[in-house]
């Protein structure tokens, strides 16, 4: 049922029980309550109304319905400089479809982490500000504002809706194997909870390839398209084989890249854009179509594998980045 529809019946029913106490209820009365229900009616906004991108200057607000069912997530994002950032993830928020200062309200359920550099330090460091903190959301003459119950940094700013198309892509929209040619790209959500990893693979020949590993992308929107944007937390890794050398070598070309991605109108035609080498320029990726991403995850492959003479061993590498394997046939084994 409408969720103004709902208002009305329960003032209506509020009315008949006032009526049945036998308590005198003047003209006046009648006429006030009737008031109040065309006011919440015609002013108060409902949930679907908060549902959107707003923006303002450097800060972006995400709001959408969590994938649980269990009421509603907000992200925020807030660039401070070219390197640096701060996210808010509100989760779980809940909706109070009244006419009062404060509608969208998240208790205890949200977190803060600053992206800083340090002095002397090329890696981003990720500071975990709070984990349980508390804020509101509230529309008023189609604008948003943002109470952050423990700091107040939003105080005064007011956003504005994003006018992006209806049927504008959402986060899941992403999430699938993307191919083109001998490139695969995977999206799939960060362990975290904190957006979207993007990890790339591209071979270069039998023996050679190179890894892309995106972290934390955001979906961010301008007044034509939605993008998942990945800032400063892009690594590539190439994996070489050079002369006389049996053993591939792995070489770190950067980790603090950036780059974005971007579905088409209808979700089946994926662009990626490299920011540092732009080396997928006029790629076009198109859904794989084997696995959804939901079904596997890396640790889904680790272990050791047989097949005849052949024995694969699959396992995470020592430092973390990428994984390792090693595949023997029984004449290699002593």
């Amino acid at each position: 049922m409408n969720m103004k529809k709902i208002i009305s019946v329960l003032s209506v029913c509020a009315l008949v029980n006032v009526l049945s106490l036998n308590v005198p209820v003047s003209v006046n009365a009648v006429d006030s309550v009737s008031m109040q229900t065309i006011n919440a009616q015609s002013d108060a906004p409902v949930a679907i109304d908060y549902l959107g991108i707003w923006e303002c200057e450097r800060c972006t607000i995400t709001i959408s319905e969590e994938d649980d069912g269990n009421g509603y997530l907000v992200q925020v994002y807030w660039t401070s400089s070219a390197l640096e950032h701060t996210e808010w993830t509100y989760r779980h928020c809940s909706f109070f479809d009244v006419n009062t200062a404060a509608n969208f309200i998240c208790t205890d359920e949200a977190t803060c982490i600053d992206c800083v550099v340090k002095e002397n330090q090329e890696e981003p460091e990720f500071v975990t500000k709070y984990t349980k903190g508390s804020g509101s959301f509230a529309i008023d003459n189609d604008v948003l504002v943002w109470n952050d119950s423990e700091e107040h940094c939003a105080d005064g700013l007011e956003f504005t809706k994003v006018d992006t198309d209806t049927d504008a892509p959402t986060a899941s929209d992403y999430l699938d194997i993307w191919e083109c040619e001998r490139c695969t790209i995977t999206i799939s959500k960060e362990e975290d909870g904190n957006g979207l990893l993007v990890q790339v693979y591209w071979t270069s020949s039998a023996l050679e390839h190179t890894e892309w590993t995106y972290r934390h992308c955001q979906l961010a929107a301008t007044s034509t398209v939605v993008e998942l944007t990945c800032t400063n937390e892009a690594t590539c890794i190439e994996c070489v084989v050079k002369e006389n050398q049996e053993e591939p070598e792995f070489i770190t070309k950067y980790t603090n890249g950036s780059g974005l991605f971007k579905v088409n109108t209808d979700n089946s035609v994926l662009v990626w854009e490299d920011s540092e080498e732009h080396c997928a320029d006029d790629l076009e990726f198109t859904r794989a179509g084997a696995i959804m991403v939901d079904e596997l995850s890396a640790s889904d492959y680790f272990g050791t594998w047989k097949c005849g003479e052949y024995t694969l061993t699959i396992s995470k590498e020592a430092d973390g980045i990428g994984y390792y394997y090693s595949c023997k046939t029984e004449k290699d084994v002593v």
